[in-house]
């Protein structure tokens, strides 16, 4: 059966005044759903400091109308950024993947390790802490240094978000009055790097310092003898000669496309405890009878015959779209004839902002991708260019939900109330203008939020739960292995 102490951890007091108060394994998950309530909140705090509420910037002398348009747009950038922060927050909450994470004691580490590299992306943490949270954290679990990335862009993302968007407190007469424009010399992009680049160089050191003692204590690699082919049946069949660079390649696109899909919720395979020998039979690039394993006198190559590579083409066309899209948004462009560069010099000013008002939308819009992809990045591990253990796992996709979560929040809370911002532009007549707010009625939220709390309560909450009940016996637990992997040895031998 499923082992009630997984792992080294420490046997808690089970007597208090005399009376049992539970088992050693109830202890260790409720200790469990407090660090993953923990994690909840930084989510919060995370998505308020990435989507914080957009000022507006008018001259002492506006008018009426202009003042009420201005106090129009903060309360919606107020309310957007409120909204971004709770279903970033439920999201995260009700996430089917973080089950086993929770439920299995022995997946503390990576809990742990997702706690303390979260509570230091905040780029006003000092120093000190970054250091020790930074480093309790790789203690914790080694895929912490997979995090480092993501830490930094999203750090950068924050500071960046803040330079362009100051409030009240943080402008101490750095900003003008109005635009985008900073007194600075530096644009806001480098002004951002520059900001968070010592702690860049920290977490770099505390990579190069863990690695090296790794190195040094030889425990850098996983020793052959310790990865079971029923836990992992793909990871020597290269050093055997049974696959090609390209098949290893193609092969592991698709692991990788699955776990891709578990962070966005999205489960194709079935929950598992084991996923091992053939419960992701191998993808062929050839037929067969190409390569040896055939009686046949010869085949056309088949690399489409097989379905599944559809998926990892799937994500790599939508990155490459949203990629695109990010780079030139709305078909954002300045048009020059509309100014006169040579003679007017407030038409020359005029065109001078508007352009600097598109480059910051699109660097703000490439940034947010790039925060969004290093999440991603957290999946290095099972990538298949490292030799690990781990086959597939919801614990491995855990910390990219982060990311996720908060962007799937932002991305809904857009579709509910609208976005505004300087980010979100169009062009008319010739200008980069800010686009007006959204006008949503009463029925049209209606329509919105129905869809919405179906999604949450039939693909989150109720999927946890079932999962979570898994969990509660072995015997369940083992059964919906089987389900998802009929000829998983493991399973039928527990």
């Amino acid at each position: 059966g499923v082992r009630s102490n997984e792992g080294n951890s420490m046997h808690f007091g089970r007597v208090f005044g005399g009376k049992t108060l539970a088992s050693d394994l109830f202890v260790h998950r409720c200790v469990n759903v407090l660090v993953h309530a923990a994690i909840v909140q930084l989510v919060g705090v995370i998505a308020t400091l990435l989507f914080s509420p957009r000022q507006q910037y008018q001259k002492t002398s506006s008018s009426k109308s202009q003042i009420q348009q201005q106090k129009k747009f903060e309360e919606h950038s107020q309310q957007l950024s409120i909204l971004t922060k709770y279903l970033a927050q439920l999201l995260f909450a009700f996430h089917p993947v973080h089950v086993e994470s929770v439920a299995n004691v022995a997946n503390r580490p990576h809990l742990l390790a997702l706690l303390f590299n979260a509570t230091i992306i905040d780029p006003n943490v000092p120093l000190v802490a970054v250091a020790v949270l930074a480093t309790t954290g790789l203690l914790s679990s080694e895929t912490a240094i997979f995090q480092y990335p993501a830490i930094v862009l999203t750090m950068t993302a924050i500071r960046y978000r803040e330079l362009r968007d100051p409030n009240p407190q943080q402008q101490n007469g750095k900003f003008e009055s109005e635009g985008l424009e900073s007194k600075q010399s530096r644009p806001p992009i480098l002004e951002a790097i520059m900001s968070v680049l010592p702690r860049f160089v920290l977490l770099v050191a505390i990579s190069f310092t863990y690695l090296s003692l790794r190195h040094y204590y030889d425990t850098l690699s996983i020793p052959n003898g310790l990865i079971r082919p029923a836990e992992n049946p793909f990871y020597d069949k290269l050093d055997k000669g049974q696959w090609t660079t390209a098949r290893r390649a193609v092969n592991y696109s698709y692991i990788l496309s699955l776990h891709i899909l578990k962070s966005l919720g999205i489960e194709l395979i079935g929950f598992s405890h084991e996923y091992g020998y053939d419960c992701i039979p191998e993808i062929r690039i050839q037929n067969p009878k190409l390569d040896g394993r055939g009686d046949g006198d010869g085949g056309a190559e088949v690399w489409m015959m097989d379905m599944r590579l559809l998926l990892p083409l799937s994500l790599v066309i939508i990155f490459l779209v949203t990629t695109v899209w990010c780079w030139f948004g709305w078909g954002l462009t300045i048009n020059p004839r509309k100014y006169d560069l040579k003679e007017n010099f407030q038409s020359t000013k005029q065109f001078e902002k508007n352009a600097v008002n598109c480059n910051e939308a699109r660097t703000e819009r490439l940034l947010y991708l790039s925060v969004f992809l290093s999440w991603m990045v957290t999946l290095f591990p099972i990538s298949g260019i490292l030799k690990v253990g781990t086959f597939v796992a919801d614990r491995i996709a855990m910390a990219s939900t982060f990311g996720t979560c908060i962007f799937g929040g932002r991305l809904l809370s857009s579709f509910l109330i609208g976005n505004t911002g300087r980010n979100d532009i169009k062009i008319s007549n010739g200008d980069c203008t800010t686009r007006a707010l959204a006008e949503n009625t009463s029925k049209t939220k209606i329509i919105k939020i129905i869809p919405l709390l179906y999604m949450l309560q039939n693909q989150f909450a109720r999927r946890t739960h079932r999962r979570a009940a898994e969990w509660m016996d072995s015997a369940t637990l083992l059964k919906s292995s089987l389900k998802s992997c009929p000829r998983s040895i493991k399973s039928i031998w527990k």
